[in-house]
């Protein structure tokens, strides 16, 4: 209910002016909007799609950036994007890796400079938190227990408590496993970085990936300016909710942007600068098996999705237009929120 932002990287071949694909999109989208999802404007006041078509980009806002002031929706409304989050630190922990800062292979506690009561805990590396192979529950056993706000639930569960877990804690089958979902994963991502880095993780974020790329308006804490540029996120019951400003796990979910950046951010992945090539390239090698259905994987940040009639391997092509469509990030469903 909270995420109605959506970027999609579309690969068509098409000689049509810019005008007429325009009303081509708005007219397919409607469709979507209508039929497939259904969406309820009383619930649902608002949100805005943008498509890439081959050089152009193209925003579609529908309604309104919340029920209590009626604004039409533009593309600089700010969201929280959730667990795409993950997209973002898969790819600033690759960047640092690819700098000689971070191996990808190291064991986690190393950096955490942590000493396991479960020997098996040392074998979990930090590649194994990227792809969600670490063996880590989805959620600290017992969270939600104990100062727990489902309008803000990480918000009390500190990155000295995520350490004291990961400390005490004993793999369920005495080692890493096959893939398992795990927002824990990405937070302790953040606190490799912030160790290995010795700077906070959002300053890392900004100078790292953030900044180089233009990313003017994607970041952890907002500036006042762009306060209240927020679009209201509401819950089930179609109640207001706020934002989440969690304690630990920003680099699982901690993120905020607008539909302008994030299309930014779809180009950078179907056309990469020289110097970021490689780093995007190796978010998408070596898929693993998810089990969730036989054509879906798990590369370093993203899901990829083969083509039912080809399940058979995994190529890697240089015009990553032929892949885009096959990779994306996974939205499972959260316990709090």
């Amino acid at each position: 209910m909270k995420i109605s932002c959506i970027a999609l990287g579309v690969l068509f071949i098409s000689t049509s002016i810019q005008g007429q694909v325009q009303d081509h999109l708005g007219r397919e989208i409607q469709k979507i909007i209508t039929y497939d999802a259904q969406i309820d404007y009383t619930l649902t006041p608002g949100l805005i799609v943008g498509v890439i078509w081959e050089d152009s980009a193209f925003v579609f806002p529908y309604g309104v950036s919340s029920k209590e002031d009626s604004l039409p929706m533009n593309d600089t409304y700010l969201f929280e994007l959730g667990e795409y989050t993950q997209v973002f630190t898969a790819t600033l922990v690759v960047r640092l890796a690819q700098e000689g800062f971070l191996d990808l292979d190291s064991s986690l506690v190393a950096y955490l400079n942590l000493d396991p009561i479960d020997p098996a805990i040392r074998n979990i590396t930090l590649r194994r938190c990227l792809n969600h192979t670490s063996g880590l529950p989805r959620y600290p056993p017992g969270f939600g227990e104990i100062e727990y706000s489902a309008q803000d639930p990480y918000a009390a569960y500190s990155k000295e408590e995520l350490r004291a877990f990961l400390e005490a804690y004993r793999l369920p089958n005495g080692s890493p496993c096959p893939y398992s979902f795990s927002n824990m994963n990405y937070g302790f991502l953040e606190l490799a970085v912030e160790a290995r880095m010795g700077r906070p993780f959002e300053e890392i974020m900004q100078e790292e990936l953030l900044a180089p790329l233009d990313l003017g308006h994607t970041y952890f804490t907002l500036p006042v300016p762009d306060e209240s540029a927020i679009a209201q996120g509401y819950n089930a019951a179609s109640r207001p909710t706020p934002l989440w400003h969690p304690a630990s796990h920003q680099g699982a979910f901690g993120l905020k942007s607008n539909m302008a950046d994030l299309l930014k951010w779809m180009q950078l992945l179907l056309a990469p600068p020289p110097a970021w090539e490689p780093i995007f390239s190796e978010l998408y090698r070596q898929p693993i098996p998810t089990g969730i259905r036989k054509n879906t994987y798990m590369a370093l940040g993203w899901h990829v999705m083969y083509p039912k009639k080809n399940d058979s391997g995994y190529s890697y092509t240089p015009d990553r237009r032929a892949v885009i469509w096959l990779i994306w990030p996974w939205y499972p469903k959260q316990k709090p929120g």
